[in-house]
């Protein structure tokens, strides 16, 4: 079996952390309730850049109740996205989400990589999710994190048109 290295695991960790930090001094926080973040994940699989990119329409969230070190996690096992009850958030799901997404291209991608990163800014993007994308891009500007911004580019500003629709 071939193990992937996440090289910048911890400076998107480290960008996404501060990125959250600022964007809660203006916002408050608001943590969904089960059945609002199951139609919040409907409402990203019927948007244009969830379709465009190949998401499954049977990707599901799940809660989990045993301990882990994380807050939330995608399986591609049983195609669910799994989130503490305390992580319900619309920025959680969209990270989630963007793993699922990368895991369309292939199973064996740094998990927060270029491709994730650049699948995370998109659907932040598209679903205008609490203005965070703005406060993240330029979190992972200063830190240097990598991201495709060609492809992004070209997804968010030539194609939102075409898909909107």
């Amino acid at each position: 079996m071939r193990t992937t290295v996440d090289h910048q695991r911890r400076k998107f960790y480290n960008a996404e952390h501060i990125a959250l930090a600022q964007h809660y001094e203006e916002y408050d926080q608001v943590i969904l309730g089960y059945d609002e973040a199951a139609t919040y994940l409907n409402h990203i699989k019927a948007s244009w850049y969830y379709k465009k990119h190949n998401g499954c329409p049977n990707l599901q969230l799940a809660g989990f109740t045993e301990k882990r070190r994380v807050i939330g996690y995608y399986s591609h096992n049983d195609n669910s996205i799994y989130l503490d009850s305390n992580a319900l958030t619309e920025i959680n799901i969209c990270h989630e989400v963007a793993h699922h997404l990368q895991f369309q291209i292939s199973d064996d991608l740094p998990a927060h990589g270029p491709v994730f990163t650049t699948f995370y800014l998109g659907l932040l993007f598209t679903l205008n999710t609490e203005g965070f994308f703005s406060t993240l891009l330029n979190s992972f500007l200063e830190l240097k994190v990598d991201y495709y911004q060609k492809r992004l580019e070209h997804d968010l500003l030539s194609d939102v048109a075409t898909y909107s629709r």
